[in-house]
């Protein structure tokens, strides 16, 4: 029996289906080993009725340990470097669409938020008397997800979104893990980028107490009347531009000290 199987390679080649899975299944708390044993029947596809391939994947087990199979697909153990998303739920007969890969349209003052809640989830993620952050997760995926206006995507107003995450609870919790883990891949993504070292130095104490505020805000305050206009104007800049605009900025500052 031929015991080839097609795995993906890298966490954006899973599909939608499985990018759910799998994002449920890293909320799941699951022992290692029926941790493992579940990620690679999610990338293999086992399913109930494909009873050929339930064959197939039971000999594997046999011819070959977990921890060795488990090779075969090391970078989802190695770095989370999730970067698209799911491209859109529907909540009440209401579409909602994703950024784009990598946040690529989204604005600074959309970050700020994205950023303040990221942190309040890491601070609470362990509390179970705070629902172990997940109130935080769904304020993520009501600022990522919006109803598009002709095709673009509207401008945050931040003082909506409290109302915007009650409609949000009807989501199921797999796609909201899911969006979890694309904001936490895309904005690990973007701190990588060498043009953006000065913005987001890597962190050399490890017991560094963990903030609650990104300082995000403060910064789109301070920046306001410059390059790109008011502060509302500056709020509403997309992300990339504030970045590659503030790292100009810091580099050229650290040039004449």
């Amino acid at each position: 029996m031929k015991l080839a199987f097609n795995i993906p390679g890298t966490w954006n080649e899973l599909n939608d289906s499985q990018l759910k899975k799998v994002a449920k299944l890293c909320f799941s708390k699951l022992p290692s080993l029926f941790f493992d044993y579940a990620l690679l029947k999610i990338l293999l596809k086992i399913k109930w009725y494909k009873f050929r391939l339930r064959r197939r994947f039971l000999v594997l087990l046999k011819v070959m340990s977990l921890s060795e199979i488990k090779t075969h697909y090391k970078d989802f153990y190695k770095t989370q470097n999730l970067t698209r998303f799911i491209s859109s739920v529907k909540i009440q007969g209401v579409k909602y669409n994703a950024p784009s890969d990598r946040l690529g349209n989204i604005s600074i003052g959309e970050f700020s938020v994205l950023e303040d809640l990221y942190l309040g989830y890491l601070n609470t993620k362990d509390d179970s008397s705070k629902n172990y952050g997940y109130d935080y997760l769904l304020y993520i995926t009501a600022v990522l997800y919006t109803s598009d206006k002709n095709g673009a995507r509207p401008f945050f107003n931040k003082e909506l979104l409290a109302n915007k995450v009650k409609t949000f609870k009807k989501v199921e919790k797999e796609i909201v893990y899911a969006g979890f883990l694309s904001y936490m891949g895309c904005r690990d993504y973007i701190a990588s980028l060498p043009k953006y070292a000065l913005i987001f130095p890597k962190s050399k104490n490890n017991t560094k107490k963990m903030p609650t505020s990104s300082g995000i805000g403060d910064l789109i305050l301070s920046m306001s009347a410059g390059t790109f206009g008011d502060y509302d104007k500056t709020y509403h800049t997309n992300l990339y531009t504030f970045l590659d605009d503030y790292s100009k900025k810091l580099k050229a500052s650290e040039n004449e000290n």
